[in-house]
């Protein structure tokens, strides 16, 4: 800020006379004013140096002081030298002002003022205020004079106590300015008990005044009032309104001592509090009317832009509430809350067209219309997604319609058709259409950092589940006897003796339904079957060589890793041993039946005394089967029986399970190939393999420069034991991606957890074989059982569209054993660009196993991955995944 100087002169008409000058280094305040009145009242002219030149023109022209003249020069310019010196530090600023910036310019002043004294020779007045602050000012001040000049007796340190006139500045660490404060509010006002010294302005004025003019005089010296009580000058407020209420409080005065030789002076009257009081009463009154006019502006102002940002955000927040209603109905379904998630999803649509109506308005808005169209996209959106909510909810209400009438024991009349599933299903698969091409066309309007690839790839994804599924809907009719009966052929596979399509086929079950009703379940022990076989049919080499059966028989069926090719074959033996022909296979294992009991709780096997649950399956499975067997036992196949009625009987009883629950159980072990299904009807079967639940092997195949790879494990326990429930599993996977072929090894490592008592009970032993496309040339492989390694060379066989290499392992009762192998193709990428596509083959019966999945690149390119690897090197990139499904990795550059 510019400091100036104010040349103020009195109206004397011959100015050629020479009259003393007084020069004042002060803002305007009470004390400063008074001082500017009777300086100019005893014929002095005045100089005022001061930041605040429109507060002293304004004071100064309202006292009728209008015959001044008034100019001014810039601080730092040179000016007449001054009679008199007067510098005063108003009270108000020391005690408020706190930043370092007043503190170098008051300094800067305090030089200046001593320089022009020294200069001029002339007497100057330091007039501080008695405070606690003071101190320290006093001691930067006294270095700054000199002694010498302190000596001259040309300068006085005065420290001035409170005062009171008119321009006061009230200061917000002083009592009485607190308690006028408070007063000016209406406010109730806090009264400390004690008392303070209070001067008038004037008073102090003429003392100060009368030391300016003197010669000599003590160096330090207080100006002071008398003691004023604070409840007394609460009486002289009472002046301005006579209704305030006094609130007695702690003195936290603290007196300041006076220095130097102490002058009292007279205190503010009656008269001169009013007149000090005025201003501070009209700028109250000015500031609360400002206040008010000012909080109206804001709220106007407030108002107006809510009410701008409503109409911006409101269909916004309609259009998530739309969807916050659409996932809220997608939770009540899968808590079986059908006719609660049926409301929201109307209630969803209802807000979603209310939104696209509102965001169809402001489109029209100028310069607004870009922001509003992505509204606009996204309620149309919303709509169509409500949409197909509303038809999936009839697809499940049917779809349980189909299953309660399967399962139930009456007759119905009025049978809900699969047709309409099919119907709904189809309705659905165009809608996903069309979203697609609406979220495709919404993407063109957001950001590009906006990408909603993965949403798309989500969509599609479920169309195509959809269409399958749709598919099987259209053949349910047939599926379900509608128009005669069909038996399938349920083979109960025992995965603690793992197989290559799941587990051990210990137990077989003849299933009947006809007219969309299960009208038999009966459950055979497979014994019982092949003992009835005539004739000799030659098993594969490794069942006779490792497993020491001269025959094939039912129980062994499930050689082919490929459900479809093993179905046939068992239907092949059921066939010739009974005499039943089936119109379709399903494969079941014990994790399936696990799944089903998460949702359905425990069961109860009256016959046998048994309480059964998704946790005790397995242990009371092996217990029942193994224990006192023989070929012939009726024991297995009864408790299987028992199992499979106890569980159907819960499956059926309303209220007992969440149907949504064990929809997705079923769905999860048909996707986990813990189900597989083949049936002899084309187009359903073509539709079962669509959604992958045939258990076939992978197609991947794809066109050059791009290599469409894959494999997967057919392990089979060849140790006539149930010892899988002790086995862990972990599988590493490396593949190196060189410019003309493609390495890869497979180690499979294993440790049996069985109690070493179990000695050879416990023993497992299993036939191993690696499942690749044909064109592979492996190598030798290597064996590690316990400490010892061996190199050995698999049995290879080109079996109808994909090549196999196996051998046989062996891990004993707390020991640890692995099976490596390695092989390679010519790689089809050229020198610009390739593609690798690998897909990983989860075997039905096993767990989600560990798999450490590393690509190796050295190829001098870089490459990119879908999904993205979660482990990443300068050249090696890997996943590790626990394999409950088939994995599928593309890389790509």
């Amino acid at each position: 800020m510019t400091e100036n100087f104010f040349i103020l002169m009195n109206g004397i008409k011959n100015s050629s006379l020479n009259f003393p000058t007084v020069l004042i280094y002060s803002g305007l305040d009470d004390l400063s004013f008074s001082l500017c009145k009777k300086v100019l009242k005893k014929n002095c002219r005045v100089r005022i140096f001061s930041t605040d030149k429109k507060s002293w023109r304004l004071a100064l022209n309202q006292e009728q002081l209008r015959n001044t003249k008034i100019s001014s020069v810039s601080f730092g310019e040179e000016v007449p030298s001054p009679s008199y010196i007067i510098y005063l530090l108003n009270r108000y600023k020391l005690a408020d002002k706190k930043s370092s910036k007043f503190q170098k310019q008051e300094a800067r002043i305090v030089s200046s003022v001593i320089n022009l004294a020294k200069k001029s020779k002339t007497k100057a007045l330091f007039l501080l205020p008695l405070h606690e602050k003071t101190k320290d000012l006093l001691s930067d001040l006294y270095e700054k004079l000199g002694k010498d000049f302190l000596k001259s007796a040309e300068a006085n340190v005065i420290l001035l106590g409170q005062t009171l006139g008119l321009y006061h500045l009230p200061s917000e660490q002083d009592v009485f300015d607190t308690m006028t404060r408070e007063a000016l509010r209406g406010d109730a006002v806090n009264v400390p008990t004690g008392e303070a010294p209070l001067s008038s302005s004037d008073s102090t004025a003429e003392a100060v005044l009368k030391i300016l003019f003197s010669f000599g005089g003590p160096q330090e010296i207080s100006i002071v009032g008398p003691e004023i009580s604070f409840p007394n000058y609460f009486q002289k407020l009472l002046l301005l309104n006579p209704k305030l209420i006094a609130r007695e409080t702690q003195n936290t005065y603290l007196e300041s001592p006076a220095l130097g030789q102490k002058i009292v002076v007279a205190p503010p009257n009656d008269e001169e509090l009013l007149e000090a009081f005025e201003p501070l009463v009209k700028r109250a009154q000015l500031g609360k009317g400002r206040l008010k006019f000012f909080k109206k502006t804001k709220r106007a102002l407030a108002y107006f832009l809510f009410s701008l940002l409503l109409i911006f955000v409101l269909p916004y927040l309609v259009l998530l509430s739309g969807i916050g209603f659409l996932f809220g109905a997608a939770v009540l379904a899968q808590n079986q809350r059908l006719e609660e998630a049926q409301r929201l999803v109307i209630l969803s649509q209802k807000v979603a067209m209310t939104s696209k109506s509102g965001f169809s308005t402001l489109t029209r808005v100028p310069l607004a219309h870009g922001f509003f169209r992505v509204g606009l996209s996204a309620s149309d959106i919303l709509t169509r997604g409500a949409e197909i909510g509303k038809h999936s909810l009839l697809i499940f209400r049917r779809s349980q319609g189909v299953a309660e009438t399967l399962l139930s024991d009456t007759y119905q009349e009025e049978k809900p058709a699969p047709e309409d599933i099919f119907l709904e299903l189809d309705y659905i698969y165009r809608e996903l259409g069309f979203l697609q091409g609406e979220i495709g066309g919404l993407g063109e309007k957001l950001p590009s950092w906006v990408n909603l690839d993965g949403l798309l790839a989500t969509i599609s994804g479920v169309k195509e589940k959809v269409y399958w599924a749709g598919e099987v809907a259209s053949e349910a009719s047939w599926i379900l006897g509608d128009d005669s009966k069909r038996v399938y052929l349920v083979l109960l596979q025992n995965n603690m003796e793992l197989r290559p399509t799941g587990g051990y086929i210990g137990s077989f079950a003849l299933v009947s339904v006809e007219g969309g009703k299960l009208i038999d379940f009966e459950v055979q022990d497979v014994f019982s079957a092949d003992g009835q076989l005539k004739g000799h049919v030659e098993p594969p080499l490794p069942i006779k060589k490792y497993l020491g059966e001269a025959g094939w028989f039912l129980r062994d069926s499930n050689w082919d890793p490929e459900f479809s090719v093993s179905a046939q074959r068992a239907e092949w033996f059921l066939d010739k041993e009974i005499g039943v022909s089936v119109d379709g296979v399903i494969g079941v294992d014990l994790e399936a039946v696990k799944k089903l009991l998460d949702v359905t709780g425990e069961i109860e096997l009256v016959d046998f005394s048994k309480k059964i649950s998704s946790k005790n399956l397995f242990e009371e499975t092996r217990s029942q089967i193994e224990e006192n067997f023989f070929p012939g036992s009726i024991r297995k196949a009864s408790f299987l029986t028992a199992l499979s009625s106890s569980l159907l009987n819960k499956l059926s009883e309303s209220g007992n399970a969440n149907r949504f629950q064990l929809g997705k159980a079923v769905i999860s072990g048909l996707e986990e190939r813990n189900i597989q299904i083949f049936l002899h009807n084309a187009r359903a079967l073509r539709a079962i393999e669509g959604l992958g639940w045939e258990g076939g092997l992978p197609d991947n195949s794809c066109t050059a420069p791009c290599l469409g790879d894959w494999l997967g494990i057919a392990e089979a326990n060849l140790g006539v034991n149930k010892t899988n429930y002790f086995i862990q599993r972990k599988v590493e996977l490396s593949v190196t991606l060189e410019p003309n072929q493609v390495k890869r090894n497979l180690t499979i490592i294993w440790k049996n957890t069985a109690p070493e008592e179990l000695g050879e009970e416990g023993r497992y032993e299993a036939y191993v074989r690696v499942l690749v496309p044909k064109g592979v040339v492996f190598g030798g492989g290597q064996k590690r059982i316990d400490k010892s390694i061996v190199t050995f060379s698999p049995d290879q066989d080109i079996v109808r569209a994909h090549q196999e290499a196996g051998t046989i392992i062996e891990v004993f009762p707390g020991e640890s054993a692995s099976l490596s192998f390695n092989w390679i193709s010519p790689a089809p990428w050229n020198s610009e660009e390739g593609e690798y596509k690998l897909t990983i083959r989860k075997q039905a019966g096993t767990a989600a196993d560990p798999w450490d999945i590393r690509i190796e690149n050295i190829l001098g390119k870089a490459i990119l991955q879908d999904p993205s690897f979660g482990l990443t090197g300068p050249a090696e990139f890997g996943y590790n995944t626990f394999l409950a499904r088939d994995f599928v990795s593309r890389v790509y550059w």
